[in-house]
């Protein structure tokens, strides 16, 4: 990933020094930030991942679940265990073997009851016996993209696996092993691309295979703000006025200028030969 930012401030400050009543400021500032991300073109392998309510005692919460054919045993996360109230109804000692290790890891361990229904139709459903895991899976696994939702729609197929708001979209709280897949799944599938396909499921369709994801975010944005205040408009009045004539009226010197005709057309003379002015026009 190649990452350029680059952020430019710039504050100008209006300051009118020809009122008596103290300098005033007005502070127009501006802000501009543009942001490149670029990210290479890379695969990544969609997992058979669903969503689907489960259902406890106490409760009910939509639940990321991973379908899994590979594991022999079906694991369900230990926070959905407590939230749910699943019932405990046995313990087995549990040989758990892991990618990379020599030797099994020999645990003793929960096995709980829980049901899973169908997010749109609780008709369909499945219950099973899982064992009770603090963790599922570390792996990020990923919801698919926005194209491919689209795709699946267009095709009329309901995806199991959809973003879901205040929630991790990559964490799974179940894995349903193979002890439970082939009643999960109804053996109907659907090619979306020769190494993608969609795999139906009692909780909606869920898809497997590779697929090529890139991005590329160049964004640029101007912030404006201006605090004004009698004094700015005062300037901005003076600066805008008869401005395509290119001159600039001064309305005291002019208001003055009138004062003084009025004055002398008003002006009379007395049998002495003195000039009066009327009182009403006495500056």
């Amino acid at each position: 990933m190649v990452a350029d930012m680059h952020k430019f401030v710039n504050n100008l400050k209006l300051v009118d020094n020809t009122s008596n009543s103290g300098n005033a400021e007005a502070v127009l500032s501006s802000l501009t930030s543009s942001v490149k991300v670029k990210t290479n073109t890379q695969n990544t392998v969609l997992l058979q991942t669903v969503k689907a309510w489960a259902v406890g005692p106490k409760e009910r919460k939509i639940s990321r679940c991973l379908l899994d054919g590979g594991s022999q045993r079906s694991f369900v996360h230990r926070d959905i265990v407590r939230a749910l109230g699943l019932p405990v109804v046995r313990q087995e000692t549990l040989n758990l073997h892991v990618f990379g290790s020599t030797s099994p890891v020999v645990e003793k361990r929960n096995i709980v009851r829980v049901q899973l229904e169908n997010v749109w139709n609780t008709e369909r459903k499945i219950e099973i016996d899982a064992v009770e895991t603090p963790e599922v899976c570390t792996a990020v696994i990923k919801v698919p993209t926005e194209p491919i939702q689209a795709e699946i729609k267009k095709r009329g197929l309901q995806l199991g696996d959809f973003p879901l708001e205040g929630a991790n979209e990559q964490e799974l709280q179940m894995l349903i092993g193979a002890d439970y897949y082939w009643q999960a799944v109804t053996g109907k599938v659907q090619r979306v691309t020769d190494s993608l396909v969609a795999v139906e499921t009692l909780f909606g369709w869920a898809l497997q295979g590779p697929v090529t994801t890139s991005s590329v975010i160049d964004t640029t944005c101007m912030h404006i703000s201006l605090t004004e205040d009698t004094q700015l408009s005062k300037q901005l009045f003076a600066f805008w006025e008869v401005e395509s004539l290119g001159i600039k009226i001064n309305h005291q010197k002019a208001q003055r200028t009138q004062k003084l005709c009025n004055i002398s057309n008003n002006l009379k003379e007395n049998s002495q030969g003195q000039y009066r002015l009327p009182q009403t026009l006495c500056m």
